[in-house]
């Protein structure tokens, strides 16, 4: 969820067209609130949770940016984010399908799983939008 919601701050940060900055901005918000939740529950678990992104993560950026560049073709990015999304759902319902965690981490992981599905159906919409439009208007 950190690399989530800096990958999200990153891409805010450089977009272009107002309305993805919007979208952008409130998902970092999102995944920040994601991140903290979590990082509250492994400490309250007596686990020391991350605190940053990962390597790995940080070259997915760096590509991202890349293609960005490359093509200034918004879709680009919001495909590239629409495929993490779908990544991040598929963990969550991993998470869900073990049977041998508490009520409490339940409880977390089906409250921040909502949130991480609705960003999900939104970039979906979204890249779903940008294509129609890229290709002239009607299919």
């Amino acid at each position: 969820m950190i690399d989530s919601a800096i990958a999200f701050e990153v891409a805010a940060s450089e977009a272009r067209n107002f309305s993805y900055y919007a979208v952008l901005e409130q998902r970092a918000s999102e995944r920040r609130l994601v991140a903290t939740r979590f990082q509250s529950l492994l400490r309250s678990l007596g686990h020391r949770p991350p605190l940053r992104g990962t390597f790995m993560a940080l070259a997915r950026r760096v590509i991202g940016r890349i293609l960005h560049r490359l093509f200034a073709n918004e879709a680009i990015i919001i495909g590239l984010f629409n495929r993490a999304e779908e990544k991040s759902v598929a963990s969550f319902e991993e998470l869900l399908n073990h049977r041998d965690i508490s009520e409490r981490t339940r409880a977390v992981i089906e409250h921040e799983y909502k949130s991480v599905s609705d960003g999900y159906i939104m970039f979906q919409e979204l890249e779903a939008e940008l294509t129609h439009r890229n290709l002239g208007g009607d299919w």
